[in-house]
């Protein structure tokens, strides 16, 4: 039984051709929340959990006040094909995804994002989506790892890691 917290982090140059990064392949998993954290340049797949992986929690498992930009080189955003996984994805913004394949997933809802970019129709294909917009964050520098937001409108609704709102 495992469950995984991601909170205030910041994640780079990670697997960007050849792993998935959240990747549960068997076992039971109770619970994941990935909060306030950063992503880029990483992974094939963003998150894959794999029947027969059991998920126990009570909870959905949570994606809230994340920036993802430039992932999944060759793979999907949600490639969850395990039973019974409810998802949440909250006040993120999602920009830049490599590959344009689309997502299997579980019943996974989205509010309150931002997506934008390369192939961004595809962060949350199939997903059932509350108040997307598909702003331009306007990064300050992304190729530096600055993903400091320049939009005044994502900045005062509090879209992404919050390390990055001005």
């Amino acid at each position: 039984t495992t469950g995984l917290v991601v909170n205030n982090c910041v994640i780079h140059d990670f697997g960007a051709t050849g792993g998935d990064l959240i990747d549960f392949r068997a076992g039971s998993l109770t619970e994941m929340h990935i909060t306030n954290t950063t992503f880029s340049n990483v992974a094939r797949a963003f998150f894959r959990i794999d029947n027969p992986v059991a998920y126990t929690g009570t909870d959905p498992i949570t994606m809230e006040n994340c920036t993802v930009y430039h992932v999944c080189d060759g793979g999907r955003f949600l490639y969850i094909r395990a039973p019974n996984i409810t998802m949440e994805i909250n006040k993120c913004i999602l920009a830049n995804e490599v590959s344009n394949q689309s997502n299997g997933i579980p019943t996974t809802t989205a509010t309150g994002n931002n997506v934008s970019g390369t192939n961004s129709g595809s962060f949350l294909q199939y997903v059932t989506q509350t108040g997307t917009t598909t702003l331009d964050p306007q990064f300050a520098d992304p190729g530096n790892e600055d993903f400091t937001v320049g939009n005044a409108t994502l900045s005062s609704a509090k879209i992404g890691d919050p390390r990055w709102l001005p």
